[in-house]
């Protein structure tokens, strides 16, 4: 087994003191053993920071940076100002990998020619593993640079950034927009701008993903959709000044995610977040002919949009009778 290559792995850490041995564990007894394990306090106020500090005493590829609290984006950005291996993961510190996750992927990376290698996870739910999930290809699929780049921005393999492995030349350029939601959405196909070998998907489940209560997935926020519309809206900039095939697409999600959020606001009767209301609402005045004439928008979408360019005031109360009656979210 060559191990020539180094593996930087990014972990940010906060108020996973419960969790963070078993991930930190899972990677150090990787049986891929040149790795550089890099912890990023995020300003952890449980005893997570502590923990770190140990790792770091017991094993010397252990790298701790202590900061104030960014969130994820912020501590993803630090490592990867300073990490300095040939390949670069991300794992979350309330999951864990199998114990061959690195050996299986530098094989894949060495053997297939790939800058890119994207694997699939176990769920996990109150311990126990419940489903795989992520695999968009069968095993051994490869795609090129440009067929990533419109898939992502499509959002047909998803933006999730632990569930790839990825050459270092791919986060050269390329840092997670900070205070944002779904930061990995937003940025989902930058890494495949810079690439120039394939992207390879392998049907191995190395990664378990533990559905914590209190992550940003499964916790309440109606902000959420907000910051889904904004990713969604850097993929459709993006892919209308480049002229991309799923400029369509793109359109249509940011729409949704617009309408979405609107839809939110009315029924939770928020009234906090006003400048967040008016960038939603700017953005969808300001596009009109574009999204009336988008033909990826489903029929329920498209239905909405119709009443709400016609009379915001109007859509509002009609849709909290609407809420009310179906129990729409």
């Amino acid at each position: 087994m060559d191990q020539k290559k180094l593996i930087s792995v990014i972990v940010p850490v906060y108020k996973t003191e419960k969790y963070i041995r078993q991930c930190v564990n899972s990677i150090l007894n990787q049986t891929y053993r040149n790795l550089e394990v890099l912890l990023v306090d995020d300003g952890s106020p449980d005893g997570s920071p502590e923990i770190c500090d140990e790792y770091a005493r017991q094993d010397n590829r252990v790298v701790v940076i202590h900061q104030n609290n960014t969130g994820l984006s912020g501590a993803r950005n630090s490592a990867l100002d300073i990490c300095k291996g040939d390949y670069i993961s991300f794992v979350d510190s309330d999951d864990w990998i199998e114990t061959n996750a690195y050996e299986i992927l530098a094989d894949k990376l060495a053997t297939n020619c790939a800058d890119v290698v994207c694997f699939t996870a176990n769920i996990i739910k109150d311990g126990q593993k419940i489903e795989r999930r992520f695999r968009y290809f069968p095993d051994g699929t490869l795609k090129t640079a440009d067929e990533m780049v419109e898939l992502a921005l499509a959002d047909e393999v998803g933006g999730q950034v632990w569930s790839r492995i990825y050459s270092r030349k791919c986060w050269e350029t390329v840092r997670f927009p900070e205070k944002r939601l779904y930061e990995d959405l937003a940025i989902s196909f930058m890494p495949f701008l810079l690439i120039d070998k394939a992207v390879l998907f392998i049907d191995e489940p190395i990664y378990n993903y533990r559905m914590n209560e209190y992550g940003i997935s499964l916790s309440v926020n109606p902000e959420k959709n907000f910051h889904i519309f904004l990713g969604f809206k850097d993929h459709y900039d993006f892919a209308q000044s480049h002229n991309c095939k799923s400029t369509s697409i793109c359109l249509a999600k940011t729409a949704a995610f617009a309408i979405g959020y609107l839809n939110g606001r009315i029924r939770y009767h928020e009234t906090e977040h006003e400048e967040n209301k008016k960038i939603a609402a700017d953005w969808l005045k300001n596009n009109k002919d574009v999204v009336l004439n988008c033909n990826q928008l489903d029929v329920k979408r498209r239905r909405m949009l119709n009443l709400y360019y016609f009379s915001p005031e109007i859509y509002q109360i009609a849709y909290r009778i609407y809420a009310l009656i179906t129990g729409d979210k």
